[in-house]
């Protein structure tokens, strides 16, 4: 009878400890506008630089799951979303990073999951 015993305890704290290391490790939860929820790994968001006329641009992407009012569940990802336009080009280029700057506000790709990930994840300043 102790044999049994012992050996449900065991699969029980082998279940639970998978279940604990699964739920945490690093794991960035965000609600979009519909409601849903979106869960994504710290390793599956990513951001690169990248030198254009007008400024430095950032660009993230984040890859996830997302889980909509329902319970169900999807594969959720945003790939190359401007995060961020610095003017690293001088006074020359000034008038030409304020229309890119205005433009990419205006897109609302400031506000995506995957700049809210990067800001979350410490990528963006």
């Amino acid at each position: 009878m102790r044999t049994s015993k012992n050996i449900f305890a065991s699969f029980a704290l082998a279940s639970l400890a998978t279940i604990l290391t699964s739920c945490g490790g690093g794991g960035i939860t965000l609600k979009s506008n519909d409601g849903s929820t979106i869960k994504l790994k710290e390793e599956n968001i990513s951001c690169y630089e990248s030198q254009q006329i007008n400024g430095l641009l950032i660009a993230c992407t984040a890859n996830g799951v997302k889980t909509d009012l329902t319970g169900a569940k999807k594969p959720f990802s945003q790939v190359n979303q401007i995060c961020d336009l610095r003017n690293n080009v001088g006074k020359e280029f000034e008038e030409l990073w304020k229309l890119a700057t205005f433009r990419i506000s205006q897109s609302g790709s400031l506000n995506s999951i995957a700049c809210a990930a990067a800001r979350e994840k410490g990528l963006l300043k």
